[in-house]
């Protein structure tokens, strides 16, 4: 939204708030194209402009209500224009979970971990009304990957015996996405989206609106394989743990703890490889070419889980042999952050 267009929001702002129109202070933009801004006289309230052409207000109302409802921490919805795509929301403040990592290290995952379990809680008939992360809307995501990444951004031409061995690939993941306890999964659960209380370390969730019903091993990886911060092995491996047993031990599954860490390994790598798409879109298509020096540290998940499963070897050397050596041409390919670090 450019600065001449904030004056229809600040008035209908200062409406909501018996006010006159308010001063609006821009903040950083993300991967979608929803903007947000401070409200100078209300510091306790946040304003979105969320194109309702191409952003999902409703899911976002409705999710935000759904989790609200069963007591979970998302911010306050006070008012909304659906036609227009017009906000206004709590401030949550400006520190996500990321800005504890460094200092904290794990013991800042916990109550990102704690929020987990009572996600899966969630009662069925309340997720009713969610659209399934089912068949199609796995394989949609799956096809960014060769769509954006293999060929857009590394031009490398996928031919039919690359499509066929993807095909397979893809297969094996869906089976594994199916064979696990399906439950909400917020999509995006990572340190970016987990905000901190400016008094304590309490979190609340943010950018849900892309949230359905699917394998509950999705967001436990998308927490303990970020994007944007790698955590060492051992870390996953106890919090992979401490969730089987308080989640998945107890549902109505069949699955071993090593059954699940596979679902898991696996789950990532669906995401990962979707992840290698939208992130190569978001530079190609939107400018927003930042997000091209977090492929290194994806590309590391995506290989390591690629070489440490039997199933998986074929495609792990198919992407060594036809892939690396463009990627290692790229500007943005370096190593991976070392464990502990990120972005």
């Amino acid at each position: 939204m450019h600065p001449t267009q904030h004056q229809p929001l600040s008035s209908w702002l200062g409406r909501q708030l018996g006010s006159a129109p308010v001063t609006l202070r821009p903040l950083p933009g993300d991967a979608g194209q929803r903007r947000y801004f401070e409200l100078a006289e209300q510091p306790a309230r946040l304003a979105a402009a969320s194109p309702p052409a191409s952003e999902p207000n409703r899911a976002f109302v409705d999710i935000t209500l759904l989790l609200a409802a069963a007591g979970l921490p998302v911010a306050k919805l006070y008012a909304v224009d659906f036609a227009r795509g017009w906000l206004l929301l709590e401030h949550l403040g400006r520190r996500p979970l990321r800005a504890l990592y460094a200092d904290r290290g794990a013991a800042a995952l916990q109550p990102a971990l704690a929020l987990l379990p009572k996600l899966a809680a969630l009662d069925g008939a309340a997720l009713g009304a969610l659209p399934r992360y089912d068949r199609s809307a796995l394989l949609a995501e799956l096809a960014l990957f060769g769509d954006w990444f293999v060929g857009a951004l590394l031009g490398v031409e996928l031919n039919d015996d690359d499509r066929a061995l993807l095909d397979e690939l893809f297969e094996t993941l869906l089976a594994s996405a199916a064979a696990q306890p399906h439950g909400f999964v917020h999509r995006d659960y990572h340190c970016r989206n987990l905000m901190v209380a400016d008094r304590g370390e309490a979190l609340a969730m943010i950018d849900y609106q892309d949230g359905l019903v699917g394998p509950l091993s999705y967001d436990l990886v998308s927490l303990l394989k970020d994007c944007y911060w790698h955590w060492p092995a051992a870390e996953v491996d106890r919090a992979v743990t401490g969730y089987y047993q308080a989640v998945i031990a107890t549902a109505d599954s069949a699955l071993s703890e090593a059954g699940f860490r596979r679902c898991f390994d696996w789950m990532g790598l669906q995401r990962h490889l979707k992840v290698l798409g939208i992130f190569a879109r978001l530079s190609l298509r939107d400018g927003k070419h930042g997000y091209l020096d977090d492929l290194p540290l994806v590309l590391h998940y995506t290989c390591q889980v690629a070489s440490s499963y039997p199933q998986l070897a074929q495609f792990g050397a198919w992407f060594e042999r036809r892939l690396m050596p463009q990627i290692e041409r790229q500007a943005w390919f370096a190593a991976p952050p070392s464990p502990g670090s990120g972005r």
